[in-house]
């Protein structure tokens, strides 16, 4: 919650309480007002104390997470984040959850070098050094995935896509670049990689060679976006309901 919007709040309704009274201000009144406004203040000096990073355009958690060194699971929960698919450009993370000191963490440098050196995450943070322009396509595919597009079979547009119409629309409005319209033209035409080696932005796919009948998106954290089946939305599933066979990349 917004500290300085709390504040604001606060003294608006301290203040309606005394005009109530006839615009004289009793010894009470004018206590609970100074009370609100202290705590107010208290509010918004500790959320001041409290380190954050600014999300920038192409950051993911797990992007967030290398360069700062808070574990998703602890950037989830410190900033409400269960249940919620995707964080927005310009949000404001907190790395504590106000009570502990921040994490340190190995710089890039340091974990290549038998010399392991440690820094205290700062207050705000430059984008996510391991961030590529791949993690666009996760961004626009989550965006995608919160737009409450159907499926339609050899659809390619958001009035309605298929799963390679998906992958195809995505590539090319967040990467310029243009795709086969087939999932298995689509795998012909990428580097071969396991499931394991994919990084947000990559593309899944099930089936081999020819026979290659699914395509979605890697975001992250063992999760997709899939355009799936007719009468369901796009929308963000987990590998672990559904294995992909490999993954390909551009990279």
């Amino acid at each position: 919650m917004n500290a300085k919007k709390i504040f604001g709040l606060t003294v608006a309704a301290a203040g309606a309480g005394a005009v109530g009274l006839g615009g004289h201000a009793s010894a009470d009144d004018a206590s609970f007002r100074d009370k609100s406004v202290s705590e107010a203040k208290s509010v918004q000096e500790e959320a001041q104390k409290t380190p954050t990073y600014t999300v920038q355009s192409g950051d993911t958690l797990t992007a967030i997470s290398q360069v700062t060194g808070v574990s998703v699971e602890d950037l989830t929960a410190f900033n409400g984040l269960q249940g919620q698919n995707f964080i927005i450009t310009g949000d404001q993370l907190k790395l504590t959850d106000g009570t502990t000191a921040p994490a340190t963490t190995t710089t890039a440098a340091a974990a290549t070098t038998a010399t392991t050196t440690t820094t205290q995450a700062p207050a705000t943070q430059t984008p996510a050094a391991t961030a590529t322009s791949s993690n666009a396509a996760a961004n626009l595919a989550l965006q995608y995935a919160s737009m409450s597009i159907p499926y339609v079979y050899g659809g390619t547009t958001t009035a309605g896509f298929d799963c390679s119409g998906l992958t195809s629309a995505v590539y090319k409005s967040a990467l310029g670049i243009d795709l086969p319209r087939t999932a298995a033209a689509q795998a012909a035409a990428m580097k071969q990689i396991s499931v394991a080696e994919a990084q947000p932005g990559d593309l899944l796919f099930w089936g081999t060679g020819a026979g290659v009948f699914h395509t979605a998106i890697y975001i992250g954290d063992g999760q997709i976006v899939a355009a799936t089946l007719p009468g369901r939305n796009i929308s963000v599933e987990s590998l672990a309901s559904f294995p992909a066979t490999f993954a390909g990349t551009l990279r």
